[in-house]
């Protein structure tokens, strides 16, 4: 065919073949230049539950204006796909329930590491606001800031004080009821509820699972007077009068002359409180059985 000559082609055919590049796509915007496809939007129905056609409804069924999400159009245009941001808020929902669920581990062993603090919240986060909210706070970012820390330690050392200074003006040195107590202890073998009635005080056994176990409660015309230990020493309540402190210790000093004392006076038996009608029980003052279930 002859000598061919492409020189005034201006293109190099001497060497590899050069393609030129096609251009770059996105999916759904085929075609379009980089400036299109970066000025692209999405158009989705507005996702505000009480939104109606760009109008905000209120739960009553009243129009209160227009929705701020899509400005009143009733349509979400953004440059990310509805799929994506689906997406994005299900990973973001996931990664703050998979944070909250650290957290309350977080708070769990900090609790654990501190029994003081824990010990303080359970007495009085059901009835004190302020550490309600501290310990909320705790269970939801898993620590104590620390200030919040320090307050929390402050409040547990002026409790233990405040008690302290309550135990030691409650004590009555000079009352000895380990008399009182040896024959509770006797009664508790026959009766599950042991109760002495002596005049105006009355005297019972403490539940044995709550955190006065072993104690006796004292109470003086049906108001709490004070408790006993099981050693014998009497702890009186707040307001318990002198007088009536004088009627413990006068009880203390000899438990059965007082309990036939009672009944003498009253015609009943000072533990069960029934009428002693017997010959024998009506002169010691206190009935047979009685006086074996209690060792008086």
């Amino acid at each position: 065919m002859g000598n061919l000559d492409f020189s005034d082609l201006g293109e190099d055919f001497s060497g590899e073949i050069i393609k030129t590049p096609a251009p770059a796509t996105t999916d759904g915007l085929m075609g379009q230049t980089k400036s299109e496809v970066a000025g692209a939007m999405f158009e989705s129905k507005c996702p505000v539950q009480q939104c109606y056609n760009g109008s905000w409804v209120a739960y009553t069924g009243r129009v209160v204006g227009p929705c701020r999400k899509c400005h009143g159009t009733g349509i979400l245009r953004t440059k990310t796909s509805p799929e994506v941001l689906k997406k994005n808020r299900e990973d973001a929902k996931a990664k703050k329930v998979l944070a909250a669920k650290e957290n309350i581990k977080a708070a769990v062993k900090f609790l654990a590491d501190n029994p003081a603090i824990d010990a303080w919240f359970l007495k009085k986060v059901p009835n004190f606001d302020f550490a309600k909210s501290l310990y909320d706070s705790l269970i939801k970012y898993g620590s104590l800031t620390e200030n919040q820390l320090a307050t929390v330690e402050k409040m547990i050392a002026k409790d233990a004080k405040w008690e302290a200074d309550r135990n030691e003006a409650s004590h009555v040195n000079d009352l000895d009821m380990s008399g009182l107590v040896k024959i509770f202890v006797n009664a508790s073998k026959h009766l599950k509820r042991p109760r002495l009635h002596i005049g105006d005080l009355v005297f019972t056994k403490a539940p044995s699972t709550g955190k006065n176990a072993g104690y006796l409660y004292a109470k003086f015309q049906d108001e709490y007077a004070g408790k006993i230990s099981p050693e014998g020493s009497f702890m009186k309540a707040w307001g318990c009068s002198e007088e009536t402190v004088n009627k413990i210790k006068a009880i203390s000093k000899d438990p059965m002359t007082a309990a036939q004392a009672h009944g003498h006076d009253t015609g009943n038996c000072s533990a069960c409180g029934r009428v002693l009608t017997n010959e024998l029980s009506v002169e010691l003052g206190i009935g047979p059985i009685c006086r074996g279930r209690w060792g008086i």
